[in-house]
């Protein structure tokens, strides 16, 4: 008598990332990336690589899966591809439909991933559907979001403060809106650097800069989104004050802070 194999989800899911990996490292689909990616450079600077996709792989590969009480989500983002990827990823872990839609951002490298990542979703018959819209306007997101158990605003507060009365089951996921201050010349590269990072990327950026160092942390505190506050400054009273007042989930001190902050849905 034959004996079945079993694999738990975790094992499942590890080898539906290598699958995917396999995926990314074909010359087919280094040739398809390239392409796209000279047709989004028109427009946007941000270049996905492969070599990026196979370490987001590497690190997902690492982490448990845990339960999730959901069967789908609406997932709006300005549409950074790396992002976008780290989203299927999750989607894949976590057994769930989604619908992904993006503002217009890379979308030649948006629909690549997606399309590849459907594509391996098919060769190893999973029921698990992943669609992808570009530029839907609020009222269809609206009407879409009565499909979904729920939706996820990810790093855009302007849409996310548009809908938040119109829509019961959303909430804003703050990767890529930070917070900054800066009152030193001495790091005017780092944040030159900071704030192109920002830009490349559609990250959104508050800058206090302008503001006495008080209102800066008060209005942090009142109205920001808690996600990442950087400050830049020599004054070490300064530091110790950001770092205990600060209620942030990140509070970076004259560094890079895209080196330390990461993303997730769950």
């Amino acid at each position: 008598m034959e004996q079945k194999i079993s694999i738990n989800k975790n094992e499942f899911y590890t080898r539906i990332l290598e699958k995917i990996n396999n995926e990314i490292s074909s010359k087919i689909f280094e040739e398809k990336l390239k392409k796209v990616q000279n047709i989004d450079f028109n427009h946007y600077s941000k270049k996905i690589t492969v070599n990026k996709l196979k370490k987001i792989i590497k690190e997902y590969k690492s982490e448990e899966r845990k339960d999730i009480k959901l069967k789908n989500l609406l997932i709006l983002l300005p549409g950074n591809p790396e992002i976008v990827f780290k989203i299927c990823l999750e989607i894949l872990k976590y057994d769930l439909d989604a619908l992904i839609v993006i503002q217009d951002f890379c979308l030649g490298q948006n629909t690549l991933i997606i399309e590849m990542i459907n594509e391996v979703i098919k060769k190893n018959n999973l029921k698990r559907k992943i669609e992808f819209k570009n530029l839907l306007d609020d009222s269809e997101i609206i009407k879409k979001s009565q499909e979904y158990n729920k939706v996820i605003c990810v790093g855009d507060s302007n849409l996310y403060n548009r809908l938040k009365n119109k829509i019961t089951n959303i909430e804003l996921n703050s990767y890529g809106i930070l917070e900054i201050y800066s009152d030193s010349d001495e790091f005017e590269e780092l944040e030159q650097a900071f704030f192109e990072f920002c830009y490349e990327n559609e990250f959104e950026i508050e800058n206090y800069s302008d503001l006495n160092f008080e209102d800066c942390i008060r209005l942090i505190n009142k109205s920001g989104y808690k996600f990442c506050s950087v400050l830049f400054s020599k004054d070490e009273i300064k530091q110790k004050v950001f770092k205990e007042s600060v209620n942030s989930k990140y509070i970076i001190i004259n560094k890079n802070p895209f080196k330390e902050i990461k993303f997730k849905i769950f």
